[in-house]
């Protein structure tokens, strides 16, 4: 299989916040060949595609400035010494909470007496904007009192993602995107229309060329967690999280040409979660968001499954196996796409191989996502390493293919029976 000249590898990672130290984990085991999944030679993605935090992963990733491992070992090092919060004073390296009094006080921050007071006027100043347009509302006669009060919350105004703006364009090199020979592609959703939106770089697919501003707001867009941070403006279009329509990037990978893809997903199956008792508003949320998340990949492997399926029934037809009622439904399923392929591409499309890793256990809940705390960060690169490292096909539901062989003469199927 990995002699196929044919074969190409996609990388496939999901959003998550914070619990995008587990991909971290996972891509470092497969990219050092120490996963049965790729029978322990490294791996060596053609296409990447990601998500929010996923998206930030992978575009590093396809910057392919260095081969794959020294690649992945600099991107750890980017979330344990840039990301995650060390205990320094400095934070995070993706937000920072406007008007905590700990910005102010806490003498581990750095910066002069002068500047840390230009810091909360600027904070002060920062969320008296925010709140001005909102107060103005409650106090207009014109809306009921319980549209004029939803308006009043607004927690993104609390958070201040200029750190995250500066990660992206002190790590990220568009130059370098540009002319990698690795595919990206992320995803963002429109604000307006709700569909997901994908930018792929190179731009193979209208010959614009991104330039470093819109390369660095695509990535932004990406992960703009709605009512967190900011939307983010693209091309006279506004966009927020990928993750709110399409948080496992498969379809672009297969778009892409993809033949074997390496999924990660934040979370665990629903089954390998805790019993599920509602003890809370927020246990109860967390649980239908997980819920939601893991059937939508499951829809996307299934649909594979088909697919496979389907190319199999045309396989077994030409290498003179009965055509039988099975058969026929495995192909009828799956027709549409194999048509559409055939008159597109004037060839069948090949069968994917899907191979899905996420952690055995729960990585927290959605406010977890927010958590960048280096210990945690550590815990999550590690598991995600761990858990890859003793990758099973059977467990993980990883769909493989079947091999269909040439059908046996009718006189050797008898001879074989005597």
């Amino acid at each position: 299989m990995f002699n196929d000249p044919e074969r190409k590898p996609a990388l496939v990672l999901s959003g998550g916040g914070a619990y995008g130290a587990y991909e971290v984990g996972v891509i470092k085991a497969l990219f050092e060949g120490k996963s049965r999944s790729t029978f322990r030679v490294p791996l060596d993605p053609a296409i990447y595609t990601g998500t929010s935090v996923g998206n930030y992963n992978a575009a590093f990733l396809a910057m392919n400035e260095v081969d794959a491992l020294e690649s992945i070992n600099q991107l750890h090092t980017i979330w344990t010494d840039r990301i995650a919060d060390n205990g320094d004073g400095l934070g995070n390296g993706v937000y920072k909470m406007r008007w905590n009094p700990f910005n102010y006080i806490d003498p581990r921050v750095p910066g002069s007496p002068i500047e840390l007071l230009r810091r909360l006027i600027g904070d002060t100043t920062s969320l008296g904007r925010a709140a001005a347009p909102r107060l103005a509302n409650l106090l207009a006669p014109d809306e009921g009192l319980s549209e004029r009060m939803k308006d009043l919350f607004n927690i993104s105004a609390f958070l201040n993602v200029e750190p995250f703006r500066r990660l992206i364009e002190d790590t990220i090199k568009p130059s370098a995107l540009r002319t990698s020979k690795k595919i990206l592609k992320i995803t963002a959703t429109g604000w307006l229309t709700g569909i997901a939106k994908e930018f792929c770089f190179p731009n193979t697919e209208n010959e614009k060329t991104w330039t470093d501003e819109e390369t660095w707001a695509a990535i932004r867009a990406s992960a703009a967690i709605p009512a967190l941070f900011p939307p983010v403006k693209l091309l006279n279009e506004v966009y927020i999280d990928g993750g709110v329509v399409q948080n496992t990037p498969i379809k672009p990978a297969v778009k892409a040409c993809a033949t074997e893809l390496h999924v990660v997903s934040l979370n665990p199956e629903m089954a390998r979660l805790s019993d599920g008792r509602f003890e809370n508003t927020l246990d109860t949320f967390n649980r239908v968001y997980a819920a939601m998340l893991v059937s939508r990949i499951d829809e996307d492997v299934a649909s594979a499954k088909w697919v496979n399926e389907g190319i199999e029934a045309l396989e077994r037809i030409a290498l003179g196996h009965n055509f039988n009622l099975e058969t026929m439904r495995q192909f009828v399923r799956v027709a549409g796409v194999i048509s559409s392929r055939l008159e597109k591409e004037k060839e069948l499309p090949r069968k994917l191989t899907i191979h899905r890793y996420f952690p055995n256990r729960s990585l927290g809940d959605m406010l977890g996502m927010l958590n960048f705390h280096r210990r945690s960060i550590d815990d999550m690169i590690r598991d995600g390493y761990g858990d890859t490292c003793a990758h099973n096909c059977d467990d993980n539901k990883c769909v493989i293919p079947a091999v269909v062989e040439q059908a046996q003469p009718v006189e050797a199927r008898a001879a074989s029976t005597v």
